[in-house]
């Protein structure tokens, strides 16, 4: 029987819905399955007849087609989390599952939701320095195949809940270092370099934090004050991704603008809280290509919620409630302690393109709801919208942005800092070279 140890390292605190039990962390009934999954997609190009004979029941002759597996091809080999060390958890609800009132943490780290029917919390925050993922198989050559593919794996997938927000992000070790059967054995550190290389990153910096939102998380404990940095500006930036504010635009609205695309927000508007109720032909719906979402509370005119709800136009079989983000933030803390945010690009699943969903105003009380207004967007087709190349806009647009504010001093940063040697450091980190820039340019017309 072969056996592979390595030890990961935790980055981010991992949201876990089991925290009350003790112990609690990464948990390999997660790990396994997605596991399986990554290594059918890139690690057997061939397919089902490839990576069959590493299939639990697999006997040739007998049980060797596809049929006879149906949904349970799960890959033979055990894994199990060990040597857990520093173990922390914080809480996010109080005794009596309340969210947390915290004004100067992200939106996201809010409610979790609770066990109503003991009323108790069910969700922390669980943080790790290192743990360790031993695999053991009775085939060597499977082995070897999750060895080759292990780090690719970490890089495009974190664990828990809110993962594609970054938390519960886990890496290879400092040192590159693994064990197969006690031999200690090194990743390359081109492979791991190459692995991590990412259309978007970015340092994170607590700079572009408000000098009074600082005071106030400096008071609190280290896990806090780091996941906090991290965490703001990631939601800083998928929030100019998907849906602007109120005074700058959102990047896919941008980004569509150019191929003459009105986005679903402005349609809805003026549908909606504007009362007209012609929709242009070139209206779509395309920020919920970021990710599906079918509740969402508006203001009219007099500052009254309602409620904007949508749904899929098809027959129940094809029915489509959600589709998660495309986007995936991966936060890596260096040995010298400095995190970078890469930013992933997964796919979009090709059934949610070109199809038709109704956008209904909802009015009333919950239980008395009714549809005042409704209209139909659809969504663009597959060729129009590229996951990479929205991610190329960002990063023209992230870097244009940082460049302006830099050379025009309309950026959060403070004055002082600004003409101390370390502002060049900070600017370094975002730089981009002129032949970049150019080609991210292109991005815009094409």
């Amino acid at each position: 029987m072969a056996k592979l140890k390595i030890q990961l390292k935790q980055h981010t605190p991992l949201i876990h819905f089991q925290s009350e039990q003790p112990g609690a962390i990464l948990r390999a009934t997660e790990v396994k399955p997605k596991l399986d999954k990554f290594l059918k997609k890139y690690a057997f190009p061939g397919g089902f007849e490839e990576y069959k004979q590493y299939l639990i029941g697999y006997k040739t002759n007998k049980k060797d087609k596809i049929e006879d597996f149906g949904d349970k091809q799960a890959f033979d080999y055990k894994l199990r989390i060990t040597n857990v060390k520093n173990r922390k958890e914080e809480d996010i609800e109080n005794v009596n599952g309340k969210k947390i009132k915290d004004p100067y943490y992200p939106n996201y780290f809010g409610n979790m939701g609770k066990d109503k029917k003991e009323n108790v919390k069910k969700n922390k925050f669980v943080f790790c320095h290192s743990l360790n993922l031993e695999i053991i198989s009775f085939n060597k050559n499977l082995l070897v195949k999750i060895v080759e593919n292990l780090p690719l794996f970490l890089m495009e997938n974190n664990f828990g809940q809110r993962q594609s927000k970054g938390f519960g992000s886990f890496f290879i070790n400092d040192e590159n270092r693994y064990y197969i059967d006690e031999k200690e054995c090194f990743y390359e550190n081109n492979k791991i370099n190459s692995v991590k290389k990412s259309i978007y990153s970015f340092s994170s910096d607590d700079n572009s934090i408000n000098k009074n939102i600082k005071k106030q998380i400096n008071a609190r404990e280290e896990l806090y004050k780091e996941a906090f940095t991290v965490f703001y500006q990631i939601e800083k930036l998928y929030t100019r991704m998907r849906s602007g504010g109120q005074t700058e635009n959102s990047y896919i609205k941008e980004f569509f603008k150019s191929k003459d695309i009105i986005w679903d927000k402005e349609a809805i508007r003026d549908s909606f809280v504007n009362g007209i109720d012609d929709v242009p032909k070139n209206a779509y719906l395309i920020k919920d290509l970021l990710g599906l979402s079918v509740d969402e509370i508006w203001k009219d005119r007099n500052k009254k919620d309602f409620n904007v709800k949508k749904e899929y136009k098809g027959n129940g079989e094809d029915k489509i409630e959600r589709i998660k983000s495309p986007i995936l933030f991966k936060p890596i803390k260096d040995e010298q302690g400095n995190f970078r945010i890469y930013v992933r690009a997964k796919s979009i699943p090709k059934e949610f393109f070109d199809k038709t969903f109704r956008i209904m105003k909802c009015v009333g009380k919950t239980n008395k709801e009714m549809v005042a207004k409704e209209i139909e967007l659809t969504t663009p087709k597959y060729e129009e919208f590229s996951v990479e190349k929205f991610l190329k806009f960002v990063k023209y647009k992230e870097t244009a942005n940082r460049r302006k504010k830099y050379a025009y001093g309309k950026s959060n940063y403070n004055k002082d800092n600004m003409k101390n040697s370390n502002s060049k450091q900070k600017e370094s980190s975002f730089s981009i070279d002129t032949k970049e820039l150019n080609k991210l340019e292109e991005i815009k017309k094409n």
